[in-house]
């Protein structure tokens, strides 16, 4: 082989490499006091582009720039670096969490906060997501208030919701129109409305969720897929404690249900509640 043909050929499957290798993507650390790769959780948002990631320490964000949230259609993920026990994003009643509503898809993942005291007086609270269908896994959701979905509203979505804790919300997920996929989640004492409900046909599934104690009922939509339970999810913590780990002999743990797991054995002072079971579907 030449010299001309042997370079030829290395050239080639150096290009061919190239191309088979994964984008190049870029990590956003952001912290509570601004001094991280942006000052806001919503510039790293905006500074990002596809495959990156925007890395949240550990803190509380309030403010402009890290309420109403907009993923700006991006498929990045946002994540918190310790957990949703340690990162929260508290609204202080002036607006909502998170925005998905330009298309995002699977790889747009919201994963590890708090996110409390949204208050918007028409649809979505903590999380709004239309026409959109990304991953919502690993958040607590608490003290959160809206007209409708004031944990989690889903209009013409797909999205993957597994592995939330949604806690003294006025109420809990809200679907309109399409079939997302709600699975180990803790859907549990919304204070005004429903646990789940749905509107305009929806052919969502629900699976492997404990939704109980909740004013406006607990599932009053949607397709069994099976694993659901309707009880007291045995937190370690007592209520207003805001510890939602689970007791060693909560309900929940045997499937991993809720952002977090057994930490603890069953702790006396919270008082069980085991009583008649509520039916999930009516």
């Amino acid at each position: 082989m030449s010299l001309r043909s042997a370079t030829g050929a290395t050239l080639l499957l150096t290009l061919l490499a190239l191309a088979a290798a994964p984008a190049w993507s870029a990590t956003w650390y952001i912290k509570s006091d601004g001094t991280g790769d942006a000052p806001t959780i919503q510039a790293g948002i905006t500074t990002s582009t596809n495959g990156d990631t925007v890395l949240v320490a550990a803190g509380t964000y309030t403010g402009v720039g890290n309420i109403n949230i907009d993923f700006l259609g991006k498929a990045v993920v946002l994540i918190s670096e310790s957990g949703p026990d340690l990162a929260t994003i508290d609204c202080q009643s002036n607006g909502r969490g998170i925005l998905f509503q330009n298309g995002e898809g699977p790889a747009s993942v919201l994963s590890g906060f708090t996110i409390a005291n949204a208050l918007e007086t028409g649809t979505g609270g903590a999380i709004f997501c239309n026409a959109a269908s990304p991953e919502i896994t690993n958040n607590i959701l608490i003290n959160n208030d809206a007209g409708t979905g004031a944990g989690i509203f889903l209009k013409q979505s797909t999205a993957d919701v597994h592995h939330n804790t949604l806690y003294g919300n006025t109420s809990g997920i809200f679907i309109q129109q399409n079939a997302p996929t709600v699975h180990h989640n803790i859907i549990v004492f919304s204070t005004a409305g429903e646990g789940v409900s749905c509107i305009g046909g929806t052919s969502a599934v629900l699976s492997f969720n404990d939704i109980f104690g909740n004013i406006g009922g607990d599932a009053l939509c949607a397709v069994d897929g099976g694993g659901n339970i309707s009880a007291a999810p045995e937190f370690c913590g007592i209520p207003g404690s805001d510890n939602f780990y689970l007791q060693g002999d909560s309900p929940c743990a045997p499937e991993q249900m809720g952002a977090l797991p057994v930490l603890c054995a069953t702790t006396p002072v919270e008082k069980k509640s085991w009583g008649a079971t509520k039916a999930l579907y009516r």
